[in-house]
């Protein structure tokens, strides 16, 4: 398979699999026969020996490179310093914790090959824990129902990307797990493949309750981004409407009490129905603002929504 590849792996406590790790993919990589290849490590503030071990593995491979950060900053600041500092235009990404397994390399560089932009791996069993494998499903079957996809496991770290879809990506916070709504709001091709799940041997999970509040606001910026970034009116007039309407059936079914000779301006729910017929005034009045913000200072970005001609038809 005559290609260049980069392979970025974000790393954060998992000094034992590194040794295990980069034998298998320096195993697969050379069954592939690639033109040249390099296995990016970025140690996200380890606090172990992970860091110690892949120094010493690339001082006798120089296709071992290693960055450091100070801290752990978290996978979406180590996918866009490991972006940023990939050689090549192939690039793959998989976790450290051997779950992932190098030798399916080969089958996200065929799909690559046959003209997608975005490879994501499908890990279809063997997701974890219960609570984990509940986590993963819900998300995958919310996020497919809001965002139309067919995809069935989003945010699965094993991934394949061309070179013009990363320069295309701004990711931060919990935002990495929805690089394919991203890459499928712009018109890239995705694709995915079926991989398994392999056993955690030694380290610990970075799964946790956190997560859970996290991924339910990233959930919600990926919203806003992708389908109101560009028209906020159609948000937060929705929004007004609503409260608007709210407001006003409680205004009107008070106005009908009043002139059947009842008092209805010290009751709670007349000061409701003027609180959602003002919070709708806001809703509208912001909505306005981002328009004209909107109409200002966007600028379509041409070579994010233009594809390059191929000589493939």
């Amino acid at each position: 398979m005559k290609q260049n590849l980069s392979l970025i792996i974000p790393v954060f406590n998992e000094a034992e699999n590194i040794e295990p790790l980069v034998k298998k993919i320096l195993l697969s990589c050379r069954s592939l026969q690639l033109n040249n290849y390099e296995i990016l490590f970025i140690d996200d503030g380890s606090t172990d020996k992970t860091y110690q071990n892949i120094f010493k593995l690339s001082q006798t491979n120089k296709l071992i490179k290693i960055i450091k950060f100070r801290r752990n900053f978290g996978k979406a600041t180590a996918y866009s310093v490991g972006f940023s500092h990939a050689k090549y235009d192939t690039i793959i990404t998989l976790d450290g914790d051997l779950q992932d397994d190098p030798l399916e390399i080969k089958q996200f560089l065929q799909k690559i090959n046959e003209g997608y932009d975005l490879v994501v791996g499908w890990k279809k069993t063997g997701k974890g824990g219960i609570g984990k494998t509940i986590f993963s499903r819900l998300f995958n079957q919310v996020t497919g129902w809001v965002f139309q996809t067919r995809l069935h496991d989003i945010d699965c770290p094993f991934k394949a990307y061309k070179g013009e879809l990363i320069q295309k990506l701004k990711i931060y916070s919990g935002l990495y797990r929805f690089i394919p709504i991203f890459a499928q709001s712009f018109g890239f091709k995705v694709a995915e493949v079926e991989i398994n799940n392999l056993p955690r041997l030694s380290g610990n999970s970075k799964f946790g309750s956190k997560r859970l509040i996290t991924g339910f606001f990233d959930f919600l910026t990926v919203i806003f981004i992708t389908k109101f970034s560009l028209n906020p009116m159609h948000f937060f007039g929705s929004l007004a409407l609503f409260s608007i309407l709210i407001g006003s059936s409680i205004l009107v079914y008070l106005t009908a009490l009043h002139f059947q000779g009842q008092s209805v301006g010290t009751r709670p729910l007349f000061q409701l129905g003027i609180l959602f017929e003002i919070m709708g005034l806001q809703f509208f009045s912001i909505g306005f603002i981002g328009e004209m913000l909107t109409r200002s200072l966007t600028k379509v970005d041409q070579e994010a929504i233009i594809e390059k001609p191929s000589n493939k038809l």
